[in-house]
């Protein structure tokens, strides 16, 4: 490629292709140039558009993964999942990337492969995952897959949220309540929780005895 000026003296873009030729029975090297303006127009238009992409696709605070709509690789992920699984992007980009962080069913590349078939055929799925870090620390997740079909070519679309505070969260307001429980089935006095309407919400075990019913 170079730059070409027009009569006006405008500089434009051109492509120049070179061959070898004959004129008037010498050998010669014959050059044809085209004008490319358009197409380097085009060729900025699309590297803008990307990089606006990739701006904001790095900037979401979920885990992203883009898979082939056929054959399940990955073929994009954003920042946050380098950042949640440990792994540099063209790690995370390589099929030994599923492997390492492979696991036991429930939580293995082929139960994750029946996800995205169900994603491809039922709709948009929801679901739990028990994921593995780089350093082998396990954590939970909630995936979302959407199957879509972008540029003509079918694509999954793959969100993942760390959910292990919130889990955490859970697991200790069951044994609060579960620690309730006990309590008021051992309670020897006559235990009540009742809400602002005076309506008993739970008892002990004490009023049935006390009462007969």
């Amino acid at each position: 490629e170079f730059w070409g000026m027009r009569t006006n003296g405008q500089i434009f873009p051109k492509e120049v292709r070179l061959y070898r030729g004959h004129y008037f029975g010498q050998d010669a090297l014959i050059s044809i140039g085209f004008d490319i303006t358009d197409r380097v127009r085009l060729a900025d238009a699309l590297r803008l558009s990307n990089d606006y992409f990739r701006t904001i696709f790095d900037s979401i605070n979920d885990a992203i993964f883009i898979h082939d709509g056929v054959t399940g690789q990955i073929l994009d992920v954003n920042k946050r999942t380098c950042e949640m699984y440990g792994f540099a992007r063209e790690d995370l980009l390589r099929e030994d990337f599923q492997q390492a962080t492979q696991m036991q069913e429930p939580y293995s590349k082929k139960q994750a492969d029946q996800w995205l078939k169900k994603a491809r055929d039922e709709g948009p799925q929801v679901f739990e995952w028990l994921a593995k870090h780089r350093s082998g620390e396990l954590f939970w997740v909630e995936v979302s897959i959407r199957y879509s079909v972008i540029a003509g070519a079918g694509r999954y679309i793959v969100t993942v949220r760390n959910i292990a505070e919130r889990k955490q969260s859970e697991a200790a307001l069951r044994f609060k309540t579960e620690e309730v429980d006990r309590f008021f089935e051992m309670a020897l006095d006559l235990l009540c929780i009742a809400d602002f309407n005076g309506y008993f919400r739970r008892v002990s075990s004490e009023w049935s005895r006390a009462l007969g019913y």
